[in-house]
């Protein structure tokens, strides 16, 4: 027990041993006004007025108290980005909201609504001291303020007596920001910050790719309420700019599930009870086992249920159209499923075939199409996949080591 207390006591050290000084915060706050105004010579004299003492030395007590642990912002469609963060008085999620028209930011408190989040009032000067500091490359001031005249003209010292700046006028010269508490029993405490992206970007339409049509952000959604899909896929899908990595990102969902059919079928002929998802990790580990791709993608579809391959919609698109007739199986769309892939990762076919023709009709009807294939087999299989196996180690290790914090209460930060 005691040598338990001194290693958490030897890692409260480090920790406060690393936190950034006042000098650096007060550095990050004004590094992007002295930059535009072209006046380095400025850097280490900018500084926030004192506040009244009490109120100075409580904001300070909780800038210290605010943890990092190392995690980033993710950026969002329009400029924007969201951040989570913690400190002993409660979880919250910060989102950037300078570019939302009105019609915006009732789709944001609305989602936020849906989801429990408490909006804050304002943003206490801690918080954003933090997110100057640790979001600095996306939380900047407004973009009238950063011509060189501008810059010049509010941060210009002309008294010898300077005290500082208000920090109150300084929040304003930043984008605005919007702050929402996570209570103690909300999803968003335990999930990752690609989760909780996610279901932004699929709620939020200026927060998702211009061709996420609702429909398609309606079925991603679904796929980010389970919890053994990979929401980082999910997000990147929601904000990519160009159907071909909107429909890569889903199709990684259907990569990270390959060893399903094969050890499926192991686990059932050996007659043992553990999920398939434990055997899997049994085999790589002991057997430094690998499964073939376009075998596996072939099996995955013959898990499937024919109305779900077969669909009308993707069978009267020009991609799908010669699959027809009732003898064509499921490997057959499988396999034309795997050279899109191909075709999209690829300079070349090595096999060569014909590039096959995708005009820029297919691509939603293809994107729904793999969300639905992802949905019925995660959903299905529910025990048997989870997308940490399919991740690199260093992938995995990060993966555990966010959801143990998370679920600890240790980190809070995307």
């Amino acid at each position: 027990m005691q040598s338990g207390w001194r290693i958490w006591s030897l890692v409260g050290w480090l920790l406060e041993m690393t936190r950034p000084s006042v000098a650096e915060y007060m550095a990050a706050l004004f590094e992007p006004l002295v930059e535009a105004a072209g006046r380095p010579d400025w850097a280490n004299q900018l500084k926030t007025a004192p506040l009244p003492k009490e109120r100075q030395i409580s904001q300070y007590r909780r800038l210290a108290k605010i943890n990092e642990f190392g995690g980033v912002p993710l950026p969002l469609v329009s400029d924007s980005f969201i951040y989570r963060f913690r400190h002993d008085e409660g979880w919250y999620l910060c989102v950037e909201t300078e570019n939302l028209t009105s019609d915006g930011k009732d789709r944001l408190n609305s989602w936020a609504a849906s989801n429990q989040l408490i909006q804050q009032e304002g943003v206490e000067e801690a918080a954003f001291l933090f997110l100057a500091y640790n979001a600095k490359d996306y939380f900047r001031p407004k973009s009238i303020h950063l011509s060189r005249k501008a810059a010049d003209d509010i941060l210009g010292i002309t008294d010898q007596d300077y005290g500082g700046h208000n920090i109150y006028e300084v929040q304003r010269w930043y984008r605005d920001i919007t702050v929402f508490g996570i209570p103690e029993d909300n999803v968003f405490r335990s999930v990752t910050g690609y989760g909780i992206a996610a279901s932004l970007a699929s709620a939020v339409v200026e927060f998702r790719s211009p061709l996420v049509s609702p429909p398609l952000a309606s079925a991603i959604a679904q796929l980010a309420q389970l919890p053994n899909v990979n929401p980082e896929n999910l997000f990147f899908a929601l904000t990519s700019t160009h159907w071909k990595y909107i429909v890569v990102e889903i199709y990684k969902c259907l990569e990270a599930a390959f060893y399903l059919p094969w050890v499926k079928s192991l686990r059932d002929a050996l007659g043992h009870q553990m999920s398939a998802l434990s055997m899997a990790q049994q085999c790589k580990a002991s057997l430094r086992w690998r499964e073939n791709e376009r075998e596996s993608l072939y099996a995955l579809f013959s898990l499937l249920p024919e109305a779900c391959v077969k669909t009308p919609a993707i069978k009267a698109t020009v991609t799908f159209s010669d699959l027809l007739g009732e003898k064509t199986t499921t490997s057959v769309y499988a396999e034309r499923v795997y050279r899109i892939r191909n075709q999209i990762v690829h300079q070349f076919d090595y096999e060569g075939r014909v590039p096959l023709k995708i005009p820029t009709s297919v691509w939603p009807v293809l994107a729904l199409y793999l969300c639905e294939i992802v949905r019925f087999l995660y959903s299905t299989y529910a025990a048997d996949l989870d997308y940490t196996f399919a991740l690199n180690e260093t992938d995995a290790t990060f993966a555990s080591a966010d959801d143990a914090r998370n679920s600890g209460g240790n980190s809070g930060n995307i």
